[in-house]
C-alpha cells in the first residue's frame, strides 16, 4: 500500500493466527476487503479553492495516475468511489484490466459542469473472480426517494454473491449533501433515512424470495460506504448507529480525520467518510488500514504531491462468520 495514504493498523484486528496452510487458504477465502474513497473530481480539484496547494498537483495528468496507484495498491475486492467523472476514459478501462467490473452513477446535475468538465458521480466496482451480481446494480437519485427535486446526490446499491463461499452481500455507495449548516444537515439526515429504508426493503424482498423457495435466510451481510459530509457527533451519524440493522463504523469514530484542507473560508479537518457494516449479520470486522497523520501529510493539508485527493482512502477487511 502507499506508504503515506494507507498504513496497516494493528488495531481492530480480531482474527487469530492460523499456522496450517490449508486453514490459511480457507481463511483467505472468507475475507472481503472494501475500499471507500472520495477521489476529488477533475474540475473540482482545479476550482476547489485549495489555498495551499500548487496548481500542478491539481491537474489530472498528475492526479490520475496517483489515484489509480492508490486504488491498485489497496487491492480491495469491493471499491466504492465518489466524485468520479473520468469513468469511461480512465477508471473503467483500468479497473477492468485489473479484473473488476462496475457501474457509474452520475448526478443529474453536477458542479463540474459549470467549469466545463464531465458530470461527476459514484462508481462501485467488484472483483469478478470473487463476486457476481445477483441483480443489476441500482443507481438512484435521492430526489426520487424523498421530498424536493433539488436533491442531486445519488446512491448505488449492489447485490452481490461471493462465489467462494456462496453467500450474499448488499453494498451501498453514496455521497450525501455538502455544506455545514442546519438545513444541509437536515437534508443529509433525510437522505440517510431514505437510503436505509430502500436498503431494508431490498433485504426484506430478498429474504421473502429465499423463504418462498424453502431457503432459511440468515441476517444478510450489509456494507454501506460513502462521503457523508458530516462528523461523528452529527444527527446523520446517529441515524446510522440507531438503525435496526445495527450499523457500526469499521473505523473508530473518535480518532483521526478523513479530510483536511485549507480554503478561503478556513481550515476543515474532520471525519466525514465512513465504512459501515451491519453487526450481527453474516460478516464481522477483521482489521482496518490506518489513516495518515497530519505529520505525514504535511502542514499544507490535502491534496498534495503524495495525496491526489482532499479525502483519505479507507480500507477495511471483513470476514464471513458462518
Amino acid at each position: 500500500l502507499m506508504k503515506h495514504n494507507l498504513r496497516l493498523s494493528a488495531t481492530r484486528r480480531h482474527s487469530s493466527f492460523r499456522w496450517d496452510r490449508g486453514t490459511m487458504e480457507e481463511s483467505k477465502e472468507r475475507k472481503i476487503r472494501v475500499m471507500q474513497w472520495n477521489t476529488l473530481a477533475d474540475g473540482l480539484a482545479q476550482h476547489g479553492d485549495f489555498l495551499r496547494v500548487s496548481g500542478k498537483h491539481l491537474e489530472w495528468k498528475a492526479r490520475g495516475p496517483r489515484l489509480l496507484k492508490t486504488v491498485t495498491e489497496a487491492n480491495a475486492d469491493v471499491v466504492c468511489l465518489q466524485e468520479v467523472n473520468r469513468y469511461e476514459d480512465w477508471f473503467l478501462p483500468h479497473m477492468q484490466e485489473m479484473g473488476y467490473d462496475g457501474r457509474f452513477c452520475a448526478k443529474p446535475a453536477s458542479p463540474c459542469e459549470r467549469y466545463g468538465y464531465p458530470v461527476d458521480g459514484c462508481a462501485l466496482f467488484y472483483r469478478t473472480e470473487y463476486f457476481e451480481q445477483l441483480s443489476p446494480m441500482r443507481c438512484i437519485c435521492y430526489a426520487q426517494l424523498g421530498k424536493g427535486s433539488s436533491q442531486r446526490q445519488v446512491l448505488q446499491v449492489a447485490h452481490l454473491k461471493d462465489k467462494r463461499v456462496a453467500k450474499e452481500l448488499f453494498v451501498v455507495s453514496t455521497h450525501l449533501k455538502a455544506k455545514a449548516n442546519p438545513e444541509s444537515e437536515s437534508l443529509r439526515r433525510e437522505q440517510v433515512r431514505e437510503m436505509l429504508k430502500l436498503l431494508s426493503k431490498s433485504i426484506k424482498n430478498r429474504r421473502q424470495t429465499l423463504e418462498a423457495g424453502g431457503v432459511v435466510s440468515a441476517e444478510p451481510a450489509v456494507i454501506v460506504c460513502g462521503d457523508f459530509n458530516d462528523v461523528p457527533q452529527s444527527s446523520v451519524v446517529r441515524a446510522m448507529l440507531s438503525h435496526p440493522l445495527g450499523f457500526q463504523s469499521a473505523y473508530p469514530l473518535n480518532e483521526g480525520f478523513t479530510t483536511w484542507k485549507f480554503r478561503t473560508e478556513g481550515q476543515k479537518k474532520a471525519t466525514i467518510d465512513y465504512i459501515w457494516y451491519a453487526e450481527g449479520g453474516e460478516i464481522g470486522l477483521d482489521s482496518t488500514e490506518g489513516l495518515a497523520s497530519a505529520e505525514s501529510i504535511g502542514r499544507n493539508g490535502l491534496p498534495n504531491e503524495e495525496y491526489p485527493s482532499d479525502h483519505l482512502a479507507l480500507v477495511a477487511d471483513f470476514e464471513w462468520l458462518h
